[in-house]
């Protein structure tokens, strides 16, 4: 990985990209420790807290995103709940559409007869 860095006054600085990517990689991955981050960058693990910190991300390991098989799992089974239950609501959207349609014939029918029972009662 490139690092972007300069020189100022005889200290290695670091662009804001880096600081991000090494937080970034820190946060998303909890396989990972600073040390192996500080490791891969050339960074202390001094440094690497005080970019976390600056850049608003959360220092204790418990408040990190999850692992990423976790949350897989955890979508695998939101996803089968989510698909019971479109189909359970198929299911009830075709009954209602049944009776709808046998509403509306029934309505037919009545229509129907009070036409007919007006013209008989007409004569």
């Amino acid at each position: 990985m490139g690092n972007s860095t300069t020189k100022v006054d005889g200290r290695v600085r670091f662009s804001a990209t880096t600081k991000k990517a090494a937080c970034d990689m820190y946060i998303t991955d909890q396989a990972i420790t600073r040390q192996m981050v500080a490791d891969k960058f050339g960074i202390t693990t001094r440094s690497l807290s005080d970019w976390l910190r600056d850049g608003g991300y959360p220092l204790k390991r418990t408040l990190r995103k999850p692992l990423p098989q976790k949350v897989s799992k955890v979508l695998r089974r939101d996803m089968r709940i989510v698909k019971r239950e479109n189909g359970d609501l198929k299911y009830q959207i075709i009954n209602l559409k049944g009776k709808i349609e046998d509403l509306k014939e029934s309505r037919r029918g009545i229509t129907e007869l009070v036409q007919y029972l007006a013209k008989e009662l007409t004569q």
